[in-house]
C-alpha cells in the first residue's frame, strides 16, 4: 500500500509560473509526494468562447513540473 501526503497548490495565486517550481519542490521536500490542484475554470476562461492558457495560467506547463518532480497529482477541475 502507499499513504497518500498531499498539499494543496493554488497556482492561480501564484503571481509568476516562475514561482511553481520552487513551491512544488518545497512541497516535496516537506515530505508529500501528492499535490492537489484546483483548477479555476474562471482563471482560464473569462467570459463565454474566451479561454487562456498561456503564461501563469499554462496547466500543461504545471503538470509536467510535478512529473519531473515526481509528484502525483489530484486534480480538482471547477
Amino acid at each position: 500500500p502507499t499513504i497518500i501526503r498531499s498539499a494543496a497548490i493554488h497556482y492561480f495565486r501564484l503571481p509568476d509560473e516562475t514561482l511553481w517550481r520552487d513551491r512544488l519542490t518545497k512541497l516535496k521536500a516537506a515530505g508529500y509526494n501528492t499535490v492537489d490542484i484546483y483548477f479555476m475554470w474562471a482563471y482560464h476562461s473569462p467570459k463565454p468562447g474566451v479561454y487562456d492558457f498561456t503564461g501563469a495560467r499554462n496547466v500543461k506547463k504545471l503538470l509536467q513540473i510535478t512529473q519531473e518532480l515526481g509528484l502525483w497529482v489530484i486534480g480538482r477541475p471547477g
